[in-house]
Protein backbone atom coordinates (compact mmCIF):
# COMPACT_ATOMS: atom_id res chain seq x y z
CA UNK A 1 0.00 0.00 0.00
CA UNK A 2 1.27 3.50 -0.92
CA UNK A 3 1.13 6.07 1.89
CA UNK A 4 1.29 10.15 1.20
CA UNK A 5 1.80 12.47 3.76
CA UNK A 6 0.75 16.11 2.82
CA UNK A 7 2.95 18.72 4.81
CA UNK A 8 3.86 22.75 4.27
CA UNK A 9 3.15 26.35 6.03
CA UNK A 10 -0.47 27.27 6.64
CA UNK A 11 -2.24 28.63 3.91
CA UNK A 12 -0.79 27.28 0.95
CA UNK A 13 -3.53 24.95 -0.61
CA UNK A 14 -2.24 21.42 1.09
CA UNK A 15 -5.55 20.19 1.70
CA UNK A 16 -6.71 21.40 -1.89
CA UNK A 17 -3.69 19.56 -3.34
CA UNK A 18 -4.28 16.28 -1.71
CA UNK A 19 -7.81 16.40 -2.91
CA UNK A 20 -7.15 16.79 -5.78
CA UNK A 21 -4.28 13.65 -5.59
CA UNK A 22 -7.13 11.64 -4.56
CA UNK A 23 -9.16 12.73 -7.23
CA UNK A 24 -6.52 11.86 -10.12
CA UNK A 25 -5.31 8.63 -8.48
CA UNK A 26 -9.34 7.65 -8.70
CA UNK A 27 -9.98 8.25 -12.24
CA UNK A 28 -7.31 6.18 -12.52
CA UNK A 29 -8.78 3.43 -10.92
CA UNK A 30 -6.52 3.36 -8.00
CA UNK A 31 -8.58 2.53 -4.45
CA UNK A 32 -7.54 5.80 -2.49
CA UNK A 33 -8.13 6.78 1.39
CA UNK A 34 -7.96 10.54 1.61
CA UNK A 35 -7.29 11.23 5.86
CA UNK A 36 -7.85 14.47 7.95
CA UNK A 37 -7.63 15.16 11.55
CA UNK A 38 -11.64 15.05 11.62
CA UNK A 39 -10.58 11.45 11.94
CA UNK A 40 -11.24 10.33 15.58
CA UNK A 41 -13.80 7.25 16.35
CA UNK A 42 -16.50 6.62 18.84
CA UNK A 43 -16.38 3.98 21.51
CA UNK A 44 -14.24 2.96 24.18
CA UNK A 45 -10.21 2.79 23.63
CA UNK A 46 -8.92 -0.38 23.61
CA UNK A 47 -6.67 -1.64 26.49
CA UNK A 48 -7.17 1.14 28.47
CA UNK A 49 -10.41 -0.78 29.96
CA UNK A 50 -8.60 -3.36 32.03
CA UNK A 51 -6.08 -0.95 33.33
CA UNK A 52 -9.35 1.59 34.67
CA UNK A 53 -11.12 -1.26 35.44
CA UNK A 54 -8.49 -2.77 38.41
CA UNK A 55 -8.18 1.25 39.32
CA UNK A 56 -11.95 1.27 40.13
CA UNK A 57 -12.49 3.94 37.12
CA UNK A 58 -14.92 3.40 33.94
CA UNK A 59 -13.26 3.10 30.47
CA UNK A 60 -13.53 6.35 28.78
CA UNK A 61 -14.74 6.46 24.87
CA UNK A 62 -12.80 8.62 22.15
CA UNK A 63 -15.40 11.72 22.76
CA UNK A 64 -14.55 12.00 26.50
CA UNK A 65 -11.24 12.98 25.97
CA UNK A 66 -10.93 14.57 22.45
CA UNK A 67 -10.30 17.70 24.13
CA UNK A 68 -7.06 17.01 25.74
CA UNK A 69 -4.17 18.83 23.66
CA UNK A 70 -2.51 16.54 21.09
CA UNK A 71 -5.44 13.46 21.77
CA UNK A 72 -7.23 14.00 18.19
CA UNK A 73 -3.87 14.13 16.35
CA UNK A 74 -2.70 10.30 17.91
CA UNK A 75 -6.39 9.31 17.52
CA UNK A 76 -5.89 10.16 14.03
CA UNK A 77 -2.73 8.29 13.69
CA UNK A 78 -3.88 5.09 14.96
CA UNK A 79 -7.11 5.27 12.72
CA UNK A 80 -4.42 5.70 10.24
CA UNK A 81 -2.51 2.23 11.13
CA UNK A 82 -5.30 0.51 10.93
CA UNK A 83 -6.28 1.30 7.60
CA UNK A 84 -2.57 0.61 6.39
CA UNK A 85 -2.34 -2.59 8.06
CA UNK A 86 -6.23 -3.59 7.19
CA UNK A 87 -7.71 -1.78 5.15
CA UNK A 88 -8.60 -2.31 0.85
CA UNK A 89 -6.68 0.74 -0.21
CA UNK A 90 -4.12 0.85 -2.67
CA UNK A 91 -3.27 4.33 -2.19
CA UNK A 92 -3.33 6.41 1.47
CA UNK A 93 -3.32 10.70 1.65
CA UNK A 94 -2.83 12.15 4.90
CA UNK A 95 -3.27 15.72 5.20
CA UNK A 96 -3.17 16.75 9.02
CA UNK A 97 -1.70 20.05 10.46
CA UNK A 98 1.56 20.38 12.22
CA UNK A 99 2.74 16.75 10.55
CA UNK A 100 6.25 16.56 11.45
CA UNK A 101 5.67 17.21 15.10
CA UNK A 102 2.24 14.34 15.06
CA UNK A 103 4.62 12.44 13.34
CA UNK A 104 7.05 12.39 16.34
CA UNK A 105 4.75 11.68 18.86
CA UNK A 106 4.36 8.01 18.73
CA UNK A 107 8.11 8.19 19.20
CA UNK A 108 8.39 10.53 22.28
CA UNK A 109 5.54 8.71 24.30
CA UNK A 110 7.29 5.29 23.96
CA UNK A 111 10.45 7.36 25.16
CA UNK A 112 8.30 8.61 28.06
CA UNK A 113 6.46 5.98 28.75
CA UNK A 114 9.89 3.76 29.50
CA UNK A 115 11.08 6.81 31.54
CA UNK A 116 8.32 6.44 33.49
CA UNK A 117 7.75 3.14 33.66
CA UNK A 118 11.23 1.08 33.44
CA UNK A 119 11.48 -2.82 33.49
CA UNK A 120 12.09 -2.26 36.87
CA UNK A 121 9.05 -0.23 38.09
CA UNK A 122 7.16 -2.78 35.74
CA UNK A 123 8.42 -5.85 37.84
CA UNK A 124 7.00 -3.57 41.39
CA UNK A 125 3.63 -3.24 39.67
CA UNK A 126 3.44 -6.98 39.21
CA UNK A 127 4.35 -7.86 42.74
CA UNK A 128 1.79 -5.80 43.92
CA UNK A 129 -1.28 -7.39 42.01
CA UNK A 130 -0.84 -4.63 39.12
CA UNK A 131 -0.76 -6.95 36.39
CA UNK A 132 -3.32 -5.45 34.01
CA UNK A 133 -2.09 -2.00 33.95
CA UNK A 134 1.31 -3.12 33.29
CA UNK A 135 -0.28 -5.49 30.53
CA UNK A 136 -2.26 -2.37 29.34
CA UNK A 137 1.09 0.09 29.31
CA UNK A 138 2.72 -2.69 27.27
CA UNK A 139 -0.17 -3.21 24.43
CA UNK A 140 -0.29 1.24 24.36
CA UNK A 141 3.13 0.96 23.65
CA UNK A 142 2.84 -1.38 21.30
CA UNK A 143 0.67 -0.19 19.40
CA UNK A 144 2.67 3.60 19.49
CA UNK A 145 5.69 1.12 17.80
CA UNK A 146 3.02 -0.21 15.03
CA UNK A 147 2.11 3.25 14.41
CA UNK A 148 5.90 4.14 13.95
CA UNK A 149 6.88 1.30 11.84
CA UNK A 150 3.97 1.69 9.75
CA UNK A 151 4.63 5.55 9.00
CA UNK A 152 8.56 4.92 8.33
CA UNK A 153 7.53 2.13 5.67
CA UNK A 154 9.25 1.54 2.40
CA UNK A 155 6.03 2.42 0.76
CA UNK A 156 5.68 6.03 2.52
CA UNK A 157 6.45 9.58 1.37
CA UNK A 158 6.24 13.17 2.03
CA UNK A 159 4.98 15.34 -0.27
CA UNK A 160 5.64 19.19 0.14
CA UNK A 161 3.10 21.78 -0.52
CA UNK A 162 4.60 25.79 -1.02
CA UNK A 163 3.35 28.80 -3.01
CA UNK A 164 6.04 30.34 -4.89
CA UNK A 165 6.51 33.20 -2.11
CA UNK A 166 10.03 33.83 -0.70
CA UNK A 167 8.76 33.25 2.77
CA UNK A 168 7.23 30.49 2.19
CA UNK A 169 9.72 28.79 0.35
CA UNK A 170 12.16 29.31 3.51
CA UNK A 171 9.31 27.59 5.59
CA UNK A 172 9.08 24.69 3.09
CA UNK A 173 12.75 24.66 2.93
CA UNK A 174 12.86 23.74 6.91
CA UNK A 175 10.26 21.36 6.65
CA UNK A 176 12.23 19.25 3.93
CA UNK A 177 15.19 19.49 6.14
CA UNK A 178 12.91 18.32 9.35
CA UNK A 179 11.53 15.30 7.56
CA UNK A 180 14.25 14.10 5.83
CA UNK A 181 16.54 14.44 9.16
CA UNK A 182 13.95 12.19 11.12
CA UNK A 183 14.06 9.49 7.74
CA UNK A 184 11.29 10.26 5.84
CA UNK A 185 11.50 10.54 2.08
CA UNK A 186 10.66 13.27 0.38
CA UNK A 187 9.19 11.93 -3.44
CA UNK A 188 7.77 15.82 -4.51
CA UNK A 189 7.55 19.76 -3.94
CA UNK A 190 4.57 20.93 -5.48
CA UNK A 191 4.22 24.45 -6.24
CA UNK A 192 0.69 25.86 -5.68
CA UNK A 193 -1.14 28.91 -7.41
CA UNK A 194 1.50 29.81 -9.73
CA UNK A 195 0.67 32.19 -12.41
CA UNK A 196 0.61 30.72 -15.86
CA UNK A 197 2.94 32.52 -18.22
CA UNK A 198 1.56 34.82 -21.32
CA UNK A 199 3.23 36.98 -23.02
CA UNK A 200 0.24 39.34 -22.93
CA UNK A 201 0.48 40.14 -19.26
CA UNK A 202 1.04 43.39 -18.12
CA UNK A 203 1.73 45.35 -15.33
CA UNK A 204 1.21 43.74 -11.96
CA UNK A 205 0.62 40.82 -13.06
CA UNK A 206 3.49 40.80 -15.36
CA UNK A 207 5.82 41.59 -12.16
CA UNK A 208 4.26 38.82 -10.07
CA UNK A 209 4.88 36.29 -13.04
CA UNK A 210 8.23 37.38 -13.07
CA UNK A 211 8.79 37.10 -9.22
CA UNK A 212 7.03 33.68 -8.83
CA UNK A 213 9.48 32.33 -11.40
CA UNK A 214 12.80 33.33 -9.52
CA UNK A 215 11.50 31.82 -6.69
CA UNK A 216 10.36 28.60 -8.59
CA UNK A 217 13.87 28.52 -10.29
CA UNK A 218 15.69 28.95 -7.06
CA UNK A 219 12.78 25.91 -5.15
CA UNK A 220 14.04 23.72 -8.32
CA UNK A 221 17.71 23.85 -7.88
CA UNK A 222 17.32 23.69 -3.79
CA UNK A 223 15.34 20.74 -3.93
CA UNK A 224 16.93 18.91 -6.48
CA UNK A 225 16.91 16.04 -7.21
CA UNK A 226 13.32 15.94 -5.93
CA UNK A 227 10.80 16.98 -8.63
CA UNK A 228 9.08 20.53 -8.35
CA UNK A 229 5.69 20.20 -9.61
CA UNK A 230 3.24 22.97 -10.67
CA UNK A 231 -0.34 23.67 -9.99
CA UNK A 232 -1.92 26.70 -11.29
CA UNK A 233 -5.04 28.81 -10.28
CA UNK A 234 -6.86 28.29 -13.57
CA UNK A 235 -8.24 24.40 -13.20
CA UNK A 236 -12.44 24.86 -12.55
CA UNK A 237 -12.30 21.33 -9.77
CA UNK A 238 -10.08 18.79 -8.40
CA UNK A 239 -9.88 15.97 -10.66
CA UNK A 240 -8.78 18.79 -13.21
CA UNK A 241 -6.17 20.07 -11.31
CA UNK A 242 -4.89 16.70 -10.31
CA UNK A 243 -4.59 15.97 -14.75
CA UNK A 244 -2.63 19.58 -14.73
CA UNK A 245 -0.51 18.55 -11.73
CA UNK A 246 0.31 15.05 -12.42
CA UNK A 247 -0.38 14.24 -15.98
CA UNK A 248 -0.80 10.83 -17.23
CA UNK A 249 0.75 9.28 -13.92
CA UNK A 250 -1.12 9.04 -11.15
CA UNK A 251 1.59 8.25 -8.63
CA UNK A 252 5.32 8.91 -8.06
CA UNK A 253 7.38 6.53 -6.43
CA UNK A 254 9.03 6.54 -3.27
CA UNK A 255 12.99 8.12 -3.56
CA UNK A 256 15.71 6.03 -1.38
CA UNK A 257 16.41 7.59 2.28
CA UNK A 258 19.33 8.66 3.11
CA UNK A 259 19.23 7.22 6.63
CA UNK A 260 21.32 7.51 9.75
CA UNK A 261 24.83 5.88 9.74
CA UNK A 262 27.76 4.79 12.40
CA UNK A 263 30.92 4.57 11.29
CA UNK A 264 34.00 2.88 13.09
CA UNK A 265 36.69 4.68 12.64
CA UNK A 266 40.83 4.45 14.31
CA UNK A 267 39.51 6.15 17.47
CA UNK A 268 36.25 5.35 18.03
CA UNK A 269 32.93 6.05 16.06
CA UNK A 270 31.18 8.55 13.53
CA UNK A 271 27.96 9.44 13.18
CA UNK A 272 25.70 11.33 10.25
CA UNK A 273 22.65 12.55 10.00
CA UNK A 274 21.30 13.59 6.91
CA UNK A 275 19.96 17.32 7.03
CA UNK A 276 19.87 18.91 3.69
CA UNK A 277 19.39 22.61 3.80
CA UNK A 278 20.46 23.18 7.25
CA UNK A 279 22.54 25.80 8.08
CA UNK A 280 25.32 25.64 10.76
CA UNK A 281 23.80 29.21 13.15
CA UNK A 282 20.32 27.16 13.11
CA UNK A 283 21.75 23.86 14.24
CA UNK A 284 21.78 22.68 17.82
CA UNK A 285 23.36 19.67 19.73
CA UNK A 286 22.69 18.51 22.88
CA UNK A 287 22.80 15.41 25.10
CA UNK A 288 20.22 14.08 27.38
CA UNK A 289 21.60 10.74 29.32
CA UNK A 290 22.60 8.51 26.13
CA UNK A 291 20.06 10.02 23.95
CA UNK A 292 21.83 12.84 21.22
CA UNK A 293 19.38 15.56 20.66
CA UNK A 294 19.71 17.75 17.41
CA UNK A 295 17.74 20.42 16.96
CA UNK A 296 17.65 22.45 13.54
CA UNK A 297 15.19 25.74 13.19
CA UNK A 298 12.91 24.69 15.75
CA UNK A 299 12.51 20.84 14.61
CA UNK A 300 13.89 17.92 16.85
CA UNK A 301 15.28 14.57 16.22
CA UNK A 302 16.29 12.66 19.42
CA UNK A 303 18.70 9.17 18.40
CA UNK A 304 18.23 7.41 21.05
CA UNK A 305 21.32 5.40 22.71
CA UNK A 306 24.27 6.18 20.80
CA UNK A 307 25.91 7.61 23.09
CA UNK A 308 25.89 4.83 25.69
CA UNK A 309 29.00 4.21 26.86
CA UNK A 310 30.73 7.11 24.94
CA UNK A 311 31.73 10.34 25.07
CA UNK A 312 30.70 12.88 22.09
CA UNK A 313 33.76 14.28 20.23
CA UNK A 314 33.62 17.51 17.43
CA UNK A 315 30.78 17.78 15.16
CA UNK A 316 30.57 19.08 11.72
CA UNK A 317 28.09 20.16 8.99
CA UNK A 318 29.04 19.01 5.43
CA UNK A 319 27.33 18.65 2.25
CA UNK A 320 23.99 17.88 4.01
CA UNK A 321 24.88 15.95 6.67
CA UNK A 322 25.96 16.08 10.54
CA UNK A 323 28.39 14.10 11.40
CA UNK A 324 29.40 13.48 15.22
CA UNK A 325 32.74 11.55 16.63
CA UNK A 326 32.69 10.00 19.91
CA UNK A 327 35.00 7.87 21.56
CA UNK A 328 34.30 4.86 24.25
CA UNK A 329 34.37 5.56 27.59
CA UNK A 330 37.23 3.03 29.08
CA UNK A 331 35.14 3.38 32.41
CA UNK A 332 32.18 1.92 30.87
CA UNK A 333 32.93 0.44 27.46
CA UNK A 334 33.79 -3.54 27.14
CA UNK A 335 37.28 -3.42 26.35
CA UNK A 336 36.69 -6.15 23.43
CA UNK A 337 35.27 -3.14 21.39
CA UNK A 338 37.57 -1.09 21.49
CA UNK A 339 40.22 -2.85 20.07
Amino acid sequence: MRVVLFAGPGGVGKTTVAAATAAHAADHGVKTLALSADSARSGEIGGLAPALTELGLDAPGWEDLIGLPGLEGLLTLLALDEEIRNGPWDLVLVDLPDLHRLLALPGELERLLARLLPVERRLGLALRNQEALVAAVDRFNARLTAVRTALTGPEVSVRLVMTPEAAVLESTRRLFTAFTMSGFAVDAVVANRVFPASPEATGWQADQVRAQEAVLAEAEAGFAPVPLLRAGYSQPDAAALGRDLYGPVPGLPVPPVDSVGIDRTDGGFTLRVPIPLARRENLDLGRRGDDLIITVDGYRQVLPSVLRRCRAGSAALREGALTVSFTPDPAEFPARWTR
